[in-house]
């Protein structure tokens, strides 16, 4: 089953726990966000997502890598509008998370569900580790 495979560890070099590397993930999630509204969220995923990228939705067993996730079938192109209530990076500056809420762009004031995005920073650059999301109910 893929949600037994073991987590992978990827150095991403000797980052400092600075104040600029939590800006810089606040900026790439924002990147990760204008993408997704842009030209939809499979095109933000295959911009910004790690290559061991593992990608959570309900229905689905987990996709463990980014090729494995843009074929799943809880990706979508549709185009959607991730509001970040929180952003956090660790002390290392290596590894932080956002959460919040995501809609569709067409009533991007109505919430489809909320997420939980991890981010590793990986030669220089913050990558989507994990995603997961837990959609409303009816």
């Amino acid at each position: 089953m893929l949600w037994d495979q073991p987590l992978v560890a990827v150095s991403s070099g000797s980052a400092r726990g600075t104040m600029r590397n939590a800006t810089g993930l606040r900026v790439a999630e924002e990147q990760f966000s204008q993408e997704s509204r842009r030209a939809g969220a499979k095109s933000a995923y295959q911009a910004l997502a790690s290559e061991h990228f593992r990608f959570y939705r309900g229905g689905s067993p987990p996709a463990i890598t980014r090729a494995a996730a843009l074929a799943a079938p809880g990706m979508t192109q549709d185009p959607l509008v991730w509001s970040v209530e929180r952003v956090e990076a660790a002390f290392s500056g290596e590894f932080g998370y956002a959460r919040g809420s995501y809609a569709s762009a067409d009533a991007p004031s109505k919430p489809l569900g909320h997420y939980l995005c991890v981010w590793r920073l990986e030669a220089g650059q913050w990558r989507v580790a994990l995603d997961v999301t837990n959609a409303l109910g009816p």
